[in-house]
């Protein structure tokens, strides 16, 4: 089990293929090689990767496999518009008394209103930070104090996801109102905002996925979003306090017109990044949740000891979002 000093030292590695890359073990290294050349382009320690993301096309080993599994660095694949392919990880399955426990809980309830009511919080600082307030923004800071207030009083996961969703919605309209926003919708790709959001999502579900893993949790089952086949609930769960890592970063790039509409392109009605621009923003959004890996292990750690009734840890974790950040 990986602990807080391999968290710390470790780095989360993005290998970006334009062309066809060999990926291999050697020596106690990773070793990437041009397909064509072989040419050796770039060699990585194990003891320094905490994650590796390869983007776009390449080929891997069995024995890089074997020793990634060894050395608990998980592998997660995607196409060149981001969209996982596969994700080879570091699951730690027999924790059985972990696993038995998720199995017989019954406080689905209370965690899901504390995930909630933490994202919400989040949501709401960052609205606060925003340095120059409109009316729009101070009614959307109101609304969000409310719901924040109510979901102490819910007595349902419906209940609960109704007020996420008007949380949502009041916060996406007035955080994102000056870039011409027009509404979230996931995976649907219907605006270049849209699909920016749902890169820096899958980079911080995947980060998630990996710290759960860690620790032995079975990811299926969830608290706010039910079981579903082959839908890793509890990792939806768990994701939700941290989107606002995600959401000040997109919104700080707009500002500074780091990410820009002529990054995309659009076809029958969907838009996508450009190849050119795609190691832009998984560098912007690998860096930023990089930034935040001490305060997502410690949650995740947390949660963990809380979950199996750790005396260490008697209240729910909370990741509150810097308060000094300003936009």
């Amino acid at each position: 089990m990986l602990n807080y000093s391999d968290i710390e030292y470790r780095n989360i590695v993005m290998v970006r293929s334009l062309k066809q890359k060999n990926i291999r073990w050697g020596n106690g290294f990773v070793v990437i090689t041009d397909a064509e050349t072989g040419t050796v382009l770039t060699r990585l320690s194990c003891h320094k990767i905490l994650i590796m993301f390869i983007i776009g096309s390449a080929t891997i080993t069995t024995p890089l496999i074997e020793r990634c599994k060894k050395y608990q660095i998980p592998l997660v694949f995607t196409k060149d518009n981001f969209r996982t392919i596969a994700f080879i990880g570091n699951e730690l399955g027999g924790n059985y008394l972990l696993r038995r426990k998720q199995y017989r809980s019954e406080l689905s309830l209370l965690f899901a209103k504390e995930i909630i009511a933490n994202k919400i919080q989040n949501q709401l600082t960052l609205l606060k930070n925003v340095r120059d307030k409109d009316s729009a923004i101070k009614n959307g800071i109101r609304q969000l104090g409310i719901f924040c207030d109510e979901i102490a009083h819910t007595t349902s996961i419906a209940q609960i996801m109704g007020f996420e969703g008007n949380a949502a919605r009041v916060f996406f309209q007035e955080y994102y109102g000056n870039f011409g926003w027009k509404g979230r919708k996931p995976r649907v790709k219907s605006d270049f905002i849209n699909v920016i959001l749902d890169i820096g999502y899958t980079f911080l579900f995947h980060y998630v996925e990996v710290m759960l893993q860690i620790w032995g949790f079975d990811l299926y089952i969830g608290h706010l979003h039910q079981q579903w086949f082959q839908r890793k609930s509890l990792v939806c769960d768990l994701v939700e306090p941290f989107r606002c890592i995600i959401d000040y970063q997109v919104r700080l790039s707009l500002a500074l017109q780091q990410f820009q509409p002529g990054d995309f392109g659009e076809s029958q009605g969907r838009y996508y990044v450009k190849l050119e621009n795609n190691r832009k923003y998984s560098e912007v959004f690998l860096n930023c949740i990089q930034d935040y890996k001490a305060q997502i292990y410690y949650y995740i750690r947390d949660y963990y000891r809380y979950f199996m009734g750790m005396k260490s840890v008697p209240t729910f974790p909370q990741f509150s979002f810097g308060k000094n950040v300003t936009h």
